[in-house]
């Protein structure tokens, strides 16, 4: 007795993708899913993101050409294009599937590079696969990450016919693959035990004749183990305090699309808003010229304390400020760059203490070295960080950037002392690297002193830096401390204080990281890596040194922060994706735990803030959808004792820095 799956035949009929929004109705328009996820449809998902807006297209322009056309009667799955920067990926299946029967009919289009079936797949990155392609080989092949290891290739397609049968057999370790209903590989590797299924494409090919085959004894297998990690996780849910809604809060009209920060402030909560609009003088550039236009600050009911600029006529606000009592009289200041000028603003008031002009736009060289930004004569800025660039305890300086290529350098009178160029990338982060009592400016591949001079640069390869922190990840008594980057195609990289790798894995596009402590199973701080633009939303739970322990694909636009939720000195993880609307919580092993249970099923939901508001030591939630902020407390809220706080000081990634964690950039 067995189970057949014809995974084409749950496909409708019709180009499976709008470029907007993930799986459409075949007219553009997208199609009404059960899911909240629009990459996914029944079984299959789509787990790789061809990126048209801004100019980073992953395919050269190509969007989401997945189509389904009768061929003579018979459902064909095809993609039309041939790919570049990255490969074509659709999944079907679950991922505790072990031993099943894959069969299909192949038409490649073209030869040029691989395409074919996928299975044992783990997430775009990782699986086995039966390809044709490359000289016109059958190849049976192990991916991982970016290795691409051959196990057979033997098989030369050198028949006029265009139409292939193919098919593989996985039991066990043991992989048989059979060609025209012959079997021509057999070899045996158990680097992946189970996994579900899926098709691949670098050079166009059509796929027809899918089966997907269990015997009985594999299917109730794979559902035992589902069973197995339903009860785990059930367990698991059982010790995590339940979220309970503490309170919520409406903010005004004018604030609707404004980006939000929580700001604890001498004088309590703050609310900062800030909107803007973007000035791209030409398409195919993304966000190169975005410009603040209004500031909105509230009280904690939301009560608007000033406003500056032009509130409610702009869009979600760039990253170009920064609050931090620059002139040490025990007040924040807000620092941002604002119609192309620096202000250095009463955090509490509004009041306008110092002034000037952003830098002046430098000619750029041609090409560009990472996107033209001299169209305007001086810059709109893209972030301001403020750090103790002279060592004497206090935030005497401040580096404010343009978005790829240049950073200057002001003291707190707002006195430019020093201007770099190279690329950039975003948020930089001050260390004193060098031992001389003085922070560095961490930003790009280079470490830069309190003169602008290059203390050292870090060998690169393509892309450049999304995110950089220092901080003994060990925290071993007298170790050194390590510098770890999130580096785009370069990867998740750790790096010494003199500039040396230490080690470096390339994981997809590597956009961000959080560091903590998430488990007392290993010691010092692990990190929690995420993935953005091709092979979307691979989480990656890492150990200190950078080894991989869990991964999940939790799909497009996954963003990760740490919560100190149940207060025993472990932080837990909350996620959130285009796959949900509503965050959930996630331990270390990357299970998914209780998510918000009340939360309205129509809105979209985002994880405004993290901040001890109670006093009880623990982080509460706020969630943000439109105007509606809601906030979040542990259930046992009141009740509980002794709490243990969580460690703050040395904490790899501090509230301060947070914010940058969210943003959704290139």
């Amino acid at each position: 007795m067995s189970t057949v799956f014809q995974p084409i035949n749950e496909l409708p009929l019709g180009v499976l993708f709008d470029r907007a929004h993930g799986f459409s109705n075949g007219d553009g328009g997208r199609k009404a899913l059960t899911e909240d996820d629009p990459f996914v449809l029944g079984k299959w998902r789509n787990p790789v993101e061809y990126y048209l807006q801004g100019g980073y297209n992953i395919d050269d322009g190509g969007g989401f050409p997945w189509t389904v056309e009768e061929r003579n009667g018979v459902p064909t799955l095809f993609y039309p294009i041939e790919m570049r920067r990255c490969a074509a990926v659709m999944e079907y299946g679950d991922i505790l599937w072990g031993d099943y029967k894959l069969c299909a009919t192949l038409k490649p289009l073209s030869r040029i590079e691989w395409s074919g079936l996928l299975f044992r797949y783990q997430n775009s990155r990782c699986y086995y696969a039966l390809f044709i392609g490359r000289n016109g080989r059958l190849s049976l092949v192990k991916r991982y990450q970016d290795q691409y290891i051959t196990l057979a290739d033997s098989i030369v397609l050198c028949t006029q016919t265009e139409t292939f049968d193919v098919a593989v057999a996985v039991s066990g370790s043991e992989i048989t693959c059979f060609l025209n209903g012959c079997e021509v590989y057999r070899v045996c590797d158990d680097l992946y035990p189970t996994g579900s299924i899926g098709v691949s494409v670098h050079s166009p090919m059509e796929f027809s004749n899918m089966k997907l085959e269990f015997t009985a004894e594999s299917l109730a297998a794979s559902d035992a183990r589902r069973a197995a990690v339903d009860t785990r996780i059930a367990q698991k849910n059982h010790s995590l305090i339940q979220p309970k809604l503490y309170k919520t809060i409406t903010l005004p009209e004018i604030c609707e699309r404004s980006s939000f920060r929580l700001v604890k402030t001498p004088h309590g909560i703050r609310y900062i808003m800030i909107e803007g609009e973007s000035l791209m003088p030409m398409p195919g550039y993304g966000s190169v010229y975005y410009k603040n236009t209004a500031i909105t600050v509230l009280d904690e009911a939301a009560n608007i304390l000033w406003q500056h600029g032009r509130p409610g006529t702009g869009d979600r606000g760039g990253d170009c400020y920064h609050i931090a009592d620059l002139d040490c009289d025990g007040e924040y200041e807000l620092i941002i760059a604002f119609d192309f000028e620096i202000l250095v603003m009463n955090f509490e008031t509004g009041e306008i203490k110092k002034r000037c002009p952003t830098p002046v736009a430098p000619k750029m060289p041609i090409p560009a070295t990472d996107g033209p930004e001299d169209f305007f004569p001086h810059i709109l800025g893209d972030s301001i960080y403020v750090y103790d660039r002279l060592g004497d305890g206090t935030c005497n300086s401040f580096a404010i950037k343009d978005r790829y290529n240049n950073v200057w350098c002001y003291d707190r009178d707002l006195n430019q002392l020093w201007r770099c160029c190279f690329i950039t990338g975003h948020y930089p982060y001050a260390f004193d690297v060098n031992g001389d009592g003085k922070d560095e400016l961490l930003m790009g591949h280079r470490a830069i002193d309190k003169d602008g001079q290059y203390v050292w640069i870090l060998p690169s390869a393509c892309d450049h830096v999304d995110f950089v922190y220092a901080y003994n990840f060990s925290e071993e008594p007298g170790k050194e401390p390590q510098i770890a980057y999130a580096t785009g195609e370069e990867g998740f990289v750790l790096a010494s204080l003199q500039g040396k790798h230490i080690s470096q894995q390339f994981l997809g596009h590597v956009q961000t990281f959080v560091g903590g402590h998430l488990t007392y199973d290993l010691p010092g701080t692990q990190f929690i890596v995420t993935t953005l633009w091709g092979d979307q939303g691979i989480v990656y739970a890492m150990d200190h040194d950078g080894r991989i322990i869990h991964t999940l694909q939790k799909g497009h636009y996954a963003t990760c922060s740490l919560v100190n939720w149940n207060g025993d000195g472990l932080a837990t993880l909350l996620i959130r994706s285009k796959a949900s609307k509503k965050p959930a919580f996630f331990d270390f092993d990357l299970d998914e735990l209780r998510s918000f249970d009340d939360l309205d099923p129509n809105k979209t939901y985002t994880t405004a803030a993290l901040c001890d508001l109670t006093g009880d030591s623990r982080d509460e939630i706020v969630l943000r959808s439109g105007r509606e902020l809601r906030f979040y407390t542990q259930e046992d809220n009141g009740s509980k004792k002794d709490i243990i706080e969580m460690k703050r000081e040395g904490s790899p990634i501090p509230k301060v820095e947070m914010r940058n964690l969210w943003m959704v950039r290139k």
